[in-house]
Order: structure tokens, then sequence, then C-alpha cells
């Protein structure tokens, strides 16, 4: 089984995330795209490894072709735009995952810890 992610923010958080999902077996995760206004270390990562870089609402388009979506933007403003569109397009499919769900994967692929710079880590 595959399992198509997207990530939404690749600052500190959202890069190490990047780095260390790159790293699995393509065969059972694929990132799908990203999503970044800065221009970042984990941007220019993402378009070395030729990962699709889109607007948010771009991703959301996708629709059930995204399983997961990682939020690490800190924003509350950014994780109510994707629930509510994931509620308008009746998508029962993708799952949010916040800033907290980050970190537990993180642990469990066995890297540090990440650094606590966020406020708005729940869902």
């Amino acid at each position: 089984m595959q399992v198509n992610i997207a990530i939404i923010g690749l600052g500190i958080i959202g890069g190490s995330l990047l780095k260390s999902l790159v790293a699995v077996d393509n065969t059972t995760v694929k990132i799908r795209a990203v999503a970044e206004l800065g221009f970042t270390p984990g941007l220019i990562f993402a378009k070395d490894k030729q990962i699709p870089v889109m607007k948010l609402e771009q991703i959301l388009t996708l629709g059930n072709d995204i399983d997961l979506i990682y939020d690490t933007t800190d924003s509350p403003h950014v994780r109510t735009q994707i629930r509510e569109t994931l509620k308008s397009e009746n998508n029962h499919h993708t799952v949010l995952i916040p800033e907290t769900g980050v970190s537990l994967l993180m642990h469990i692929l066995g890297k540090k810890e990440l650094p606590d710079i966020h406020v708005n880590k729940g869902y």
C-alpha cells in the first residue's frame, strides 16, 4: 500500500519531516506535493528532489489522491482552511495531521526531537 502525502509548510519542522519522509522507501510513501510561501531550505530540498510545489489551494483540489496532509505551519487560519475545504468537498478520505502527529512520527522514525518553536500544535 502506498500512502500519498502532502506537506504544508517547509520551515524547520516541515523541512525536517520532508527530509525524513524522502528517506523512506518510495513504494510505501509518496510525497505528492508540498506548499511553502517563503524561500526555505526545505523548499530548496523539495525542488532538488523534484517534488511538486503547489499552493495550498491546489493541493486541496487533489481530493482523495492525498491520504495525509501534514500541516506544519503553526497557522490556525491554514488549519481552518484545510478542514473547511475537506468538509465542503465532502472529502472523508484525507486526514489532516497537525504538528503533534509530526512529532510522534519523527520519534517513531528515530529522528531527533523537533524544536519547540510553534504555539498552535494541536488540531
